[in-house]
């Protein structure tokens, strides 16, 4: 693979990763909710206090990760939009299938082979070329 096609497939696969980080923090704002509402008990007899500031820490950690989230949302429309544009710029219906299986829906080479009904080398082939016709 040239540098050039790096640099595409670098630019194509900001999607996937924007998509892999709202998973994560989706993640984590699930583990912060079932850490609150199911909190570790501690059996050493004596009574304790849950102060307000426990609560307080809580939502504005909450907070940071749901405004995080939505940010990431926003970005992650943004770059579907910018490379799907970029995609259907492209002249060959099948380099824009590839490159749209691959990079936007995440479909692994060998579900585009069955989809598209293609070996995987003609795959690959018609792969590089989308990649040599693909514009940043």
């Amino acid at each position: 693979m040239t540098e050039e096609q790096s640099e595409k497939v670098e630019y194509l696969n900001k999607y996937e990763n924007n998509a892999r980080q709202i998973y994560r923090t989706k993640e984590r704002i699930e583990e912060l909710r079932y850490d609150k509402t199911h909190p570790s008990v501690v059996n050493d007899g004596m009574p304790h206090a849950h102060n307000i500031s426990d609560l307080s820490n809580y939502m504005v950690r909450m907070n940071e990760l749901e405004q995080e989230l939505q940010q990431l949302e926003e970005e992650k429309l943004r770059l579907n939009r910018e490379i799907s544009a970029k995609i259907e710029a492209l002249l060959d219906e099948d380099e824009k299938d590839i490159l749209t299986y691959k990079y936007i829906r995440m479909k692994n080479w060998k579900n585009i082979c069955r989809t598209m009904h293609i070996s995987r080398s003609k795959m690959y082939r018609i792969h590089d070329s989308a990649l040599e016709n693909f514009v940043l």
